[in-house]
């Protein structure tokens, strides 16, 4: 069951991360927010390079848990 304040590794859809290979990672982010009745949830991810940036996604929770 996640929990505000959990951290949550996922492939975010709005933006993409690319590591060393090329390819798009996961990354982590922390639950700022979860719906009242379990719906879905809210992650905050700090991206950038030279500059972070905070950014958030929400994704579709099942029984507690992220779906992916």
């Amino acid at each position: 069951m996640i929990k505000l304040g959990d951290r949550a590794t996922v492939k975010p859809v709005t933006f993409s991360v690319v590591g060393a290979n090329g390819k798009e990672k996961a990354i982590s982010g922390r639950v700022v927010y979860i719906h009242p009745r379990g719906r879905y949830c809210t992650l905050e991810f700090e991206v950038g390079v030279w500059e972070t940036v905070k950014l958030r996604e929400s994704f579709q929770l099942v029984e507690g848990e992220i779906l992916q």
